[in-house]
């Protein structure tokens, strides 16, 4: 198995590569990267002007504004909420906060109103996380809580083989198991050590995950059937947890839809001290960062924004126990120029493709797109929407209750659709868009023919999106 992490330890400590040191800058060898300098500096500025702990609470309808009054006030928090609307029960609205002021605010509302999410904001520093689940019912030979234990003992073996941490890792328990369902969120604590942003989280899990296909198999206890009688079997642990923005439920809160799931601590009250320890992205003080974990996927490219299924040249959803465990558009992650740490690397798409595609799927469908991944003659285009045209054809029910939907653009043949993440309800069919699929609208065909860039398999996120 090839596991070469680069541990960076900050502020002119020395690089750790695999357990030897080097001075070599060159971070494509796994070596350290001097933009972790100007992240810290950037972290201490917001620190010292006291902008991470209080400002003013505002709230926001898109995303794209709440992270504009972030990136404007030291990368402050980003806290989503789940709307009331039985129209569109995966909506959210956006609130950009300091820690100590969203604290008081959410303590002082009543548990049936508490269903906000930490929003994970791209390249900052991350504590490991993990969302563990599985379904009794499709289940019952399976013993979950021995299945965790397992899991979690594992994972600490993997984290002190393959990252050399040597102190002890505390594990965050949050539970939110019910009768139909084992579910637990787990935020590892490892001591002075923060993972580089949660891409690297999720390729470190990427790496965890082949570390026990190697020594159990694919027919062991962590390899679980969905919530529906189905073949095909899943990864106990959701490996979609690790994308750009990912909303990541807060301690004492609850699915808007599923009222009776807060997440607790041993049954505890909501505290303080409880509710801050289970925040990914929260950093006390910059005193603390140790060491900065970078990691690989398991192929050595880059991490990358992935979710639990791959996909197909034809830019549809695939289970990951048929395709190779990495995704088709693997590569080099993207960082907005304004954060620090930016590398300003290369681009999948051009700018101006990028809008022109933003603009048409917002103007002609009024979706708001998140970010994109590129493959052979494959863009694909993520929203947090779950309107679903196909499940509104085949149901009559125009939403999903959770799973996003994503359009597919085919520059070769200028052809596009619409498809989801819910295989059961849609079973991998799409949505022709246009005349049979045909892209019409000449400035569409334009931006295809100029600026796209055949077989550039490059991750990127959408610009202020």
């Amino acid at each position: 198995m090839e596991v070469e992490p680069t541990l960076k330890k900050a502020k002119n400590e020395e690089t750790t590569n695999g357990g030897n040191t080097s001075g070599n800058n060159d971070n494509t060898n796994g070596n350290s990267n001097s933009g972790d300098e100007v992240m810290l500096q950037c972290l201490n500025q917001a620190y010292q002007d006291n902008r991470n702990f209080n400002c003013t609470y505002k709230c926001f309808y898109i995303i794209k504004d709440a992270v504009k009054v972030s990136d404007a006030n030291g990368n402050i928090p980003i806290y989503s909420l789940d709307k009331t609307n039985p129209k569109n029960p995966g909506a959210k609205t956006f609130y950009a906060s300091g820690y100590e002021t969203f604290w008081h605010n959410y303590i002082g509302l009543p548990d049936y109103e508490r269903c906000f999410y930490e929003t994970l904001l791209p390249d900052q520093l991350c504590h490991l996380y993990a969302d563990i689940e599985g379904y009794r019912l499709t289940n019952n030979s399976i013993d979950f809580v021995a299945t965790y234990e397992l899991l979690v003992s594992e994972l600490r073996t993997f984290l002190q083989h393959h990252l050399n941490v040597t102190g002890p890792v505390r594990v965050v328990e949050l539970d939110s198991s019910t009768a139909k369902k084992f579910s637990k969120h787990c935020v590892f604590k490892i001591e002075g050590c923060y993972f580089r942003n949660n891409y690297h989280c999720g390729a470190f899990m990427r790496q965890f995950q082949k570390y026990l296909i190697e020594k159990y198999g694919l027919d062991s206890v962590f390899w679980i059937l969905p919530e529906k009688e189905s073949p095909q079997k899943v990864f106990i642990m959701d490996l979609g947890v690790y994308t750009l923005r990912r909303q990541f439920r807060l301690l004492g809160s609850s699915k808007r839809v599923m009222p009776r799931s807060a997440l607790t601590i041993n049954n505890r009250a909501l505290s303080r001290a409880d509710f801050f320890d289970c925040l990914i992205q929260y950093v006390p003080n910059t005193s603390l960062v140790k060491r900065v974990l970078y990691v690989r996927e398991p192929d050595g490219s880059e991490p990358t924004s992935c979710s639990l299924r791959t996909f197909d040249d034809e830019g549809l959803p695939v289970s990951i126990a048929q395709q190779p465990r990495t995704p088709i558009g693997k590569g080099q992650q993207q960082m907005s120029p304004g954060h620090p740490g930016s590398t300003n690397r290369k681009r999948a798409l051009s700018g101006e493709l990028q809008q022109i595609l933003t603009k048409y799927f917002k103007t002609t469908y009024d979706y708001e797109i998140t970010s994109y991944t590129v493959g052979t003659d494959v863009i694909k285009l993520d929203t947090y929407d779950t309107r679903c045209m196909n499940k509104l054809k085949m149901t009559g029910i125009p939403t999903h209750k959770s799973n996003h939907v994503y359009f597919v653009v085919r520059p070769s043949t200028k052809h596009h659709f619409q498809a989801c993440y819910d295989d059961d309800t849609c079973k991998k069919c799409i949505t022709l868009l246009g005349k049979g699929g045909q892209i019409v609208d000449g400035t569409v065909i334009r931006a295809l023919n100029d600026y796209w860039i055949p077989k550039n398999n490059t991750f990127s996120d959408i610009d202020d999106c």
